[in-house]
């Protein structure tokens, strides 16, 4: 599949799907990942810290940081994710397009 696409089923589940789409998803998932720790100092898992969290972040925006900036790196990710989240087409399982591909957060 060369087109990526975002499918919201009427149950309330969403399909990525395609290489950009996943991307989008795990450009999401990160920056909750982020903004969990900032709060909470918990991480997702004992094999992804803070560094390898802002190394991720760092590959989606193209810019670096350093522990003391996590509320840097999740403002990019959110442009990064407002930038893709515009660009993919939405539909319902019906087939209509949708103006919005997401739910806002």
């Amino acid at each position: 599949m060369s087109q990526s696409e975002i499918i919201l089923h009427f149950d309330g589940a969403i399909s990525f799907l395609g290489g950009d789409a996943i991307e989008l998803f795990r450009a999401l998932t990160l920056r909750n990942h982020i903004q969990l720790y900032a709060k909470t100092k918990l991480i997702p898992t004992r094999g992804m810290g803070i560094r390898k969290m802002l190394a991720l972040a760092t590959q989606f925006t193209g810019n670096s940081y350093t522990t003391k900036q996590l509320q840097n790196a999740c403002n990019d990710l959110t442009i990064w994710i407002e930038t893709m989240r515009s660009a993919l087409p939405a539909s319902n399982t019906d087939g209509q397009t949708l103006t919005t591909a997401l739910p806002q957060d």
